[in-house]
């Protein structure tokens, strides 16, 4: 499960995953009200518009879709990026959608019309996530590189938040602009002003990097989900934790508060989305989708923190890793590398496994073998 956001009443939970589908949920019962399918590989954000009446999702297919939320129709096509889309978010009225991705750009559409407005450059590296402030003036944007808000009408950097040593993996404005929250592969939370780019806060105690953040509505609380397997509420003025929630199995991908903060929706690579009560810590699960891909190869998740992918019937004699470092090429099949596993700078090839060396630090085997 790559990403998930509640509708902005709380009565629904949109999911983007790795089966390349998007899953509308009732909050309440847990059952699914639509699944949206049409993108053509792994689905890496969504989220709804204020309205709740369309979601927009986005994927290493390198599109972007604006999809009915009642029909499960797809109103609009965003193309344009080179490379895969990493990160989306609808503008708070919903007439534009800001996008993120590994071709180092920003882009802001017309959700209507499905042309860009603006294009945002200046990034060195790959754009992980990005965000609009409440009144759409201005999006904010992490990177392997550093933090940088921009003007969303002029395309003009107003500020660069520098210091997390480690690639930002989510950026969100608080509802009143006035500041960012972000989380890094270095393990921490950072609070900045985004006037004056000074860090109010760092926030500490995750065991392993931080992959997702979100402000409550009122800006009290920071929400963090890590590869800890954990999910942190913070208090956003004192910088201690409030509650810690444990359940998943595996790596937590997506965090969101409900509007009222009652509530927090998590997604993880342990093939679930659940919805917590943010005071007594109390958790539903609302979903085990399954793993197995559209080619009927089937994608595993470890404890030990491996990947990898097996393809019934056809036996793996040797692999090679593509040119551009996304993919383990096979005879018979191609696995993916996922975007967490990357940048490494070493790796080595044996049999049917590729032992990669991340920047980061960790080392990840990713095994293509069907014996295992």
């Amino acid at each position: 499960m790559e990403s998930v956001a509640f509708s902005w009443d709380g009565s629904r939970v949109v999911s983007g995953s790795w089966d390349r589908t998007i899953r509308i949920w009732n909050a309440a019962t847990a059952e699914v009200e639509a699944q949206l399918k049409g993108h053509r590989d792994y689905v890496t954000s969504v989220a709804f518009s204020w309205d709740g009446s369309r979601v927009v999702s986005g994927s290493l297919d390198k599109t972007i879709r604006i999809w009915n939320a009642g029909t499960g129709e797809v109103e609009a096509e965003l193309q344009g990026h080179p490379n895969s889309v990493e990160s989306i978010a609808f503008s708070w009225d919903g007439s534009r959608v800001v996008s993120g991705s590994h071709d180092k750009t920003i882009r802001i559409w017309n959700a209507a019309k499905g042309e860009v407005e603006a294009e945002l450059t200046g990034h060195t590296n790959e754009v992980t996530c990005v965000a609009f402030s409440w009144d759409g003036s201005r999006v904010v944007s992490g990177s392997w590189d550093q933090i940088r808000v921009w003007n969303a009408a002029t395309g003009e950097v107003e500020a660069e938040l520098t210091g997390h040593t480690d690639s930002v993996e989510s950026v969100a404005f608080s509802w009143d602009g006035g500041r960012v929250v972000s989380g890094s592969w270095d393990k921490t939370i950072r609070i900045w002003n985004a006037a004056t780019s000074e860090v109010e806060a760092e926030l500490t105690g995750h065991t392993h990097s931080v992959m997702c953040v979100a402000f409550s509505w009122d800006g009290s609380r920071v929400v963090s989900g890590s590869w800890d397997k954990t999910i942190r509420i913070w208090n956003a003025a004192t910088g201690e934790v409030e509650a810690e929630l444990t359940g998943h199995r595996d790596q937590v991908t997506s965090v969101a508060f409900s509007w009222d903060g009652s509530r927090v929706v998590s997604g993880s690579f342990d093939k679930t989305v659940r919805i917590w009560n943010a005071t007594t810590g109390e958790s539903q699960v609302v979903t085990t989708p399954t793993f197995t891909l559209p080619d009927f190869s089937v994608v595993y998740h470890t404890n030990s923190g491996r990947f990898r992918i097996v393809y019934p019937g056809q036996p793996i004699l040797s692999i090679m890793i593509s040119p551009n470092h996304q993919w383990i090429v096979g005879p018979h099949r191609d696995c993916w590398i996922p975007p967490h596993y990357r940048p490494y700078s070493a790796s080595s090839i044996s049999g049917g496994r590729a032992c990669l060396g991340q920047l980061s630090g960790h080392v990840v085997i990713l095994d293509m073998t069907t014996e295992r």
